[in-house]
């Protein structure tokens, strides 16, 4: 994969940066966290400031052929701009006492980010049907039995070679 910067990232404005947090260090992972209300609110300002609209990391699959551990690791490398918000509830501990409880993230993914990802992807790794072609022989069967042409011709028999001895 390359390791210079993609150049289908997204800009973050700077008004948003006190909603969404700063960057996890070597990433593009934007995390916050806060109750239920203060979600409500995060949401809608990334839709706001991101009108292409966003996707889980599920859904990047519906704009680029990637699995969700690439998505995955893309976030982890930076490769990819990524929202996360951690709804806190309250719960009580077994002795009583109350605690914080991060609840599993919200992710979203800018759907401008994957298509340009796709973008990316096709252009450094063809698709299969223009490395394979058509009609693709997994089997190797045209090298192992010839064309049809070849196949369609009688074999040649092989003639016994006479031995000549040389008089002396």
């Amino acid at each position: 994969m390359t390791t210079k910067n993609p150049d289908y990232l997204v800009d973050v404005p700077k008004s948003l940066l006190p909603f969404v947090g700063e960057p996890d260090p070597g990433t593009r992972i934007y995390r916050t966290e806060g109750d239920a209300a203060e979600g409500a609110e995060w949401f809608n300002r990334l839709v706001r400031a991101y009108e292409e609209s966003l996707v889980s990391p599920g859904g990047v699959s519906l704009f680029a052929p990637v699995s969700r551990p690439a998505v995955h690791k893309a976030m982890k490398e930076g490769r990819l701009t990524a929202f996360l918000f951690h709804e806190i509830k309250m719960r009580r501990s077994l002795f009583g006492t109350k605690r914080a409880r991060r609840k599993t993230p919200f992710v979203y993914i800018p759907v401008i980010e994957c298509k340009g990802w796709a973008r990316q992807l096709l252009a450094e790794h063809p698709s299969e049907r223009e490395l394979y072609g058509d009609n693709p022989d997994w089997g190797g069967s045209d090298v192992i039995d010839g064309p049809k042409e070849f196949r369609r011709r009688p074999p040649k028999v092989p003639t016994p070679q006479k031995s000549q001895k040389k008089s002396e």
